[in-house]
């Protein structure tokens, strides 16, 4: 039962304890909706991405790979996953900031499809900016953008990942 020290009334008392004779059936109803709907149409779409020739192709993944106009000579990079399609989130540019006044590489990674203005806007901040099919979520991001960092500059000196 839920604990509710300011509940003074007879009627506040009662409707906590309607409440609380209701959870187990609301926790039975989410479980069941896991098992019964989500569960299935992930599966489904799992099974569906293996047969897609994109999943095993790093070629057939990568939409597009700009070079961006701030580069560091050094080989420290930052690979920041970032899904958005119109503009960048305060926060988000509040990191990108951060990264550029250290002086660190930015390498951007999206699944999305973004807009052109927003594609400029990324690429003034950062080295590289990869544009990859929407396949592989976040893990898939890093793996392409790990790949493509080590073929452009090298094995890197230091390399941090992040997850807008």
């Amino acid at each position: 039962m839920v604990d509710a020290p300011y509940s003074r009334t007879a009627a506040d008392r009662e409707q906590l304890r309607a409440l609380a004779a209701r959870e187990p059936i609301s926790g039975l109803l989410s479980r069941m909706e896991l098992l019964y709907i989500v569960y299935p149409v992930e599966a489904f779409q799992r099974a569906l991405n293996h047969l897609n020739p994109r999943l095993y192709s790093e070629r057939l993944r990568i939409r597009r790979v700009s070079e961006g106009r701030l580069r560091h000579e050094h080989k420290r990079f930052v690979l920041f996953v970032f899904y958005g399609r119109e503009s960048i989130p305060a926060f988000t540019q509040t990191v990108i900031d951060a990264i550029a006044r250290r002086g660190l590489n930015l390498v951007i990674s999206t699944n999305a499809k973004i807009t052109a203005g927003l594609r400029e806007a990324l690429l003034e901040k950062s080295c590289l900016l990869i544009e990859r099919a929407d396949l592989g979520r976040d893990f898939g991001g890093y793996k392409d953008g790990i790949s493509i960092i080590e073929k452009r500059f090298g094995v890197p000196d230091r390399l941090i990942l992040l997850n807008d």
